[in-house]
């Protein structure tokens, strides 16, 4: 029983180099989390009950989730008009 497990281990490290290297080869860049952050401005309708107490324009961040779905408070785009997506640093989206 030890002979087996101790033959398992080497034929283990004996591989576990040559994946390493194929694992190098296929690794492709991954995207940086972080633009997956979004800024979310948002006009409100004229005859809004919340733009009293939350104004005419709002302003806020979301996360893109996946392509034309981005997750942010509803507050922010309650009652709106409307709703302007854009990168953080980056041109309108």
């Amino acid at each position: 029983m030890i002979a087996r497990r101790f033959a398992l281990s080497f034929l283990l490290c004996l591989l576990l180099p040559e994946a390493r290297a194929q694992d190098k080869s296929a690794v492709r860049a991954e995207p940086n989390p972080l633009s997956a952050i979004l800024q979310v401005r948002a006009s409100i309708l004229p005859d809004a009950r919340s733009r009293e107490t939350l104004g005419p324009r709002r302003e806020g961040t979301g996360v893109l989730v996946r392509d034309c779905y981005v997750l942010t408070i509803g507050y922010l785009v309650i009652e709106a008009e409307a709703i302007e997506v854009t990168e953080i640093g980056r041109a309108h989206v």
